[in-house]
């Protein structure tokens, strides 16, 4: 079974589920993985536990950051949930689903899907892909918040189609002057390394007067911790160097779409 997706998120995924399974149940229980072909072109992976379990007002609202971060291991450890947040949202993005069932004391599964499309067209080009998803996208007002030149100007070539304004900073500081200056930016490209004020403080700063910009954190170290840090600090959504114009564009009209 081929599946398209990143595979370094997949894995992520997969050994966040398991180290959550893990974390819950206590010893002398069981953790099962497993993987089928629920459907014609879907494939299906599960991890099953036989842990502490949810009761049904956490697992309605399972996804909620201030329910997750009072949820307790077996070791008393708190759980912020972001991880489970970034699979839903990573599952979802790739035309997947997650789901979840839960008793109290008896355990849990977490059950995702994921598509397993034919092999697209050769003929078909990325330009066509995006030119034909994208005709909905236009006039964005865009911050790109970036020190380094050439990823600088790769991602204002794949932005540029649906921007109508373009801002370029080279420092956080830069970034939030620039978010102060320019209320109407619809989205926000933040690099996380950048030299004096970092992309997480130019976050949280932004953050104090502007709850609403779209703000995508961009990093070339593509670890899943470094995701949760990126949600922590008040950004949408994360995506990793060197940056892969289709998924950034999938980014986009998953915040940005009319």
């Amino acid at each position: 079974v081929t599946v398209f997706a990143d595979k370094d998120m997949l894995e992520g995924i997969i050994r966040n589920l398991l180290t959550n399974a893990v974390k819950f149940t206590p010893k002398g229980g069981s953790v099962t993985v497993s993987i089928k072909s629920s459907s014609p072109g879907e494939v299906e992976i599960s991890v099953q536990d036989t842990g502490i379990g949810m009761d049904k007002n956490r697992l309605a609202h399972l996804f909620r950051l201030d329910i997750n971060t009072s949820r307790k291991g077996t070791e008393g450890e708190a759980s912020t949930g972001l991880g489970l947040i970034l699979c839903k949202d990573f599952i979802e993005m790739n035309g997947g689903k997650l789901c979840v069932e839960s008793q109290e004391l008896k355990g849990s599964t977490f059950r995702f899907t994921l598509p397993c499309p034919a092999i697209p067209d050769e003929k078909t080009t990325l330009a066509e892909v995006l030119h034909e998803k994208e005709t909905h996208l236009e006039n964005l007002k865009i911050l790109i918040a970036e020190d380094d030149e050439v990823s600088e100007m790769l991602i204002s070539i794949a932005l540029k189609p649906i921007s109508r304004e373009l801002i370029k900073v080279r420092s956080g500081t830069g970034a939030v002057d620039a978010c102060r200056t320019h209320p109407d930016i619809d989205l926000v490209l933040m690099d996380i390394k950048m030299p004096g004020m970092n992309g997480h403080e130019a976050t949280r700063l932004i953050r104090e007067f502007n709850t609403e910009v779209v703000i995508i954190a961009q990093t070339a170290y593509g670890q899943f911790s470094d995701m949760e840090n990126a949600l922590e600090a008040g950004c949408n959504d994360y995506i990793a160097k060197p940056i892969d114009q289709e998924k950034l564009m999938m980014l986009v009209r998953k915040h940005l779409k009319k």
